[in-house]
């Protein structure tokens, strides 16, 4: 009997020792990669990501067969503190000048890009630690302890990121915790005026924050108003592409005229709406987001009644903090994403095979996904030496060599408009459209109209340069440069139009625009300068 015990025993250990380590390799995601201004190494990040999340679902159809003798829940909250844990030292290293971070706009970026990712992938990890903490007829002092420190060391950590969306996901999730462990009914009552201060504090905190980060807050909701617009326009099925969507219905928005210069100020051309469920409505459309929301839904409801607290906890930070970010368009958090589902599966009371049922296909997709960004890889890869000419102005050989390899180009890069760039550099107008038109096609940046108005205007087509340059003007118009082109446009001889060239060196002398720089002031001399010149010769 004590021989089987102690088998029982050993095999548990091993197999929550590989379940531990197969979540933390697929955790790790971020480390050594360099994704900063490297198409290449953003690409293959994400193709190891499916390659990890392949092993891991192999490693838990091999392990089904111990499952009774595993406990996921606390190998994967291990794994993912241990995990924040290293990103909290690597931004503190950061914070006191030992290391450098990914970006040079701010201090801590950990190894994401900035600070808003790491506090939403450290409160996740809070929420934990908290929960492993407060649990103390379940686990050791020893480890109580340990979580202590965690907390200790991410709390202060995510209060320097500076990460408002993620205070809050943390507040949300850290309540939830509380729930489990206390009767929050009699604690409010007993506590009613604590709770009350307590709440007015947060409040007030909350105020500042968002006070002293006010064009922020406005510029996000602006930016979910449009991405809502963009889902009426195709509520059933979506659009495909959100860049492409948002740019056309913040288009139409300010085509309209009947909006604030507050409004034209702070929009932009964003990758992502800043909110996850907008930006796959957008996508694929009102029907499939309320497939999505009903399946977290479920998600939830399964873990709460399976006991599943840190796993629930988890999910609803990082539901919470898509609600105003875009952790899905981050590796990592993908993958914590698909280690929470495959938690919720293998913890219910359901059969070895039919378990097997649902990783298997899960299985079949990694290996797809793993093959289509391989190939990516690949394509990006065979442009890369093209994109390097681009860099340095050598727009003939850029050009060449784009031409080359133009089947390899991944659309959805910046290549595609490297290309078209580097053939109006060189001349070939028409060419450069062609091109430049199926960068439109899935990219919302203006300066792809501006391009194209120029490439009109050269081959004599003052029309259509016009109207390309008005698209520009109304997918943004807290920029200068497209009225600076409409000025030189009106003020060529065989398209002359003395109103609407006085009314763009009006709009260029008098308004603000966005972006103030040395160029934009070159603008305004130059257009000073036109301007004199004309009326001496008026004279």
């Amino acid at each position: 009997m004590e021989q089987d015990m102690g088998s029982f025993m050993k095999t548990r250990y091993i197999v929550n020792s590989l379940l531990c380590i197969g979540i933390l390799q697929f955790l790790l995601l971020n480390w050594g990669v360099e994704t900063i201004g490297n198409e290449v190494m953003q690409a293959s990040q994400w193709c190891m990501m499916f390659l990890r999340g392949g092993v891991f679902l192999v490693m838990l159809l091999a392990l089904l067969r111990w499952r009774r003798e595993w406990r996921f829940e606390q190998m994967f909250g291990t794994a993912l503190v241990v995990s924040a844990v290293m990103e909290s030292v690597y931004a503190i290293f950061q914070v006191y000048g030992l290391l450098e971070p990914n970006n040079a706009l701010f201090k801590l970026t950990g190894t994401f890009y900035n600070p808003g990712p790491l506090g939403g992938y450290l409160a996740m990890a809070f929420v934990v630690a908290l929960n492993r903490y407060m649990s103390r007829d379940k686990v050791s002092n020893v480890e109580r302890k340990c979580m202590q420190i965690a907390m200790f060391i991410i709390l202060f950590t995510l209060l320097v990121t500076l990460s408002r969306t993620a205070w809050i996901a943390a507040l949300v999730g850290v309540l939830f915790v509380l729930s489990c462990h206390n009767d929050w009914v009699r604690e409010v009552k007993r506590y009613r005026r604590y709770f009350i201060v307590g709440l007015c504090a947060l409040l007030l905190i909350f105020s500042v924050v968002l006070y002293l980060k006010w064009d922020s807050a406005i510029g996000r909701l602006f930016l979910w108003y449009i991405s809502f617009r963009a889902i009426l326009d195709a509520p059933l099925m979506g659009h495909g592409s959100f860049t492409l969507a948002y740019g056309e219905a913040q288009e139409r928005y300010f085509a309209t005229g009947s909006y604030s210069e507050k409004m034209a100020e702070i929009a932009g051309s964003p990758e992502y709406a800043f909110n996850e469920y907008l930006d796959f409505g957008v996508r694929y459309g009102l029907i499939a987001l309320i497939v999505l929301l009903v399946l977290l839904v479920i998600m939830v409801r399964i873990g709460i009644k399976k006991r599943l607290y840190e796993m629930v906890a988890v999910q609803i930070v990082l539901m919470v903090f898509a609600i105003a970010s875009y952790p899905m368009h981050i590796p990592v958090f993908f993958a914590v994403a698909i280690v929470l589902v495959a938690g919720v599966v293998v913890s219910a009371e359901t059969k070895d095979h039919l378990v097997g049922g649902i990783i298997l296909p899960a299985l079949l997709i990694m290996g797809w996904s793993y093959w289509e960004a391989s190939d990516r890889v690949e394509r990006i890869e065979s442009v890369d030496k093209a994109h390097k000419y681009y860099i340095l102005g050598e727009w003939k050989q850029a050009a060449n060599l784009y031409s080359l390899e133009e089947k390899n180009i991944p659309e959805e890069a910046g290549y595609l408009f490297e290309y078209g760039h580097a053939l109006h550099q060189i001349g070939k107008w028409e060419q450069s459209t062609t091109v430049l038109l199926r960068v439109a096609n899935f990219n919302s940046d203006p300066m792809i109209f501006n391009i194209i108005g120029e490439n009109m205007k050269e081959i004599g087509n003052f029309e259509y340069s016009e109207m390309y340059y008005k698209k520009s003007v109304d997918r943004l118009p807290n920029r200068m440069y497209p009225h600076f082109l409409l000025f030189q446009l009106y003020s060529t001889d065989d398209y002359w139009n003395e109103e609407k060239r006085k009314q763009e060196a009006d709009i260029i002398l008098t308004r603000h625009f966005k972006v103030e720089s040395t160029a934009t002031k070159e603008m305004r001399q130059e257009v000073k300068k036109q301007l004199l010149t004309h009326n001496q010769r008026a004279k």
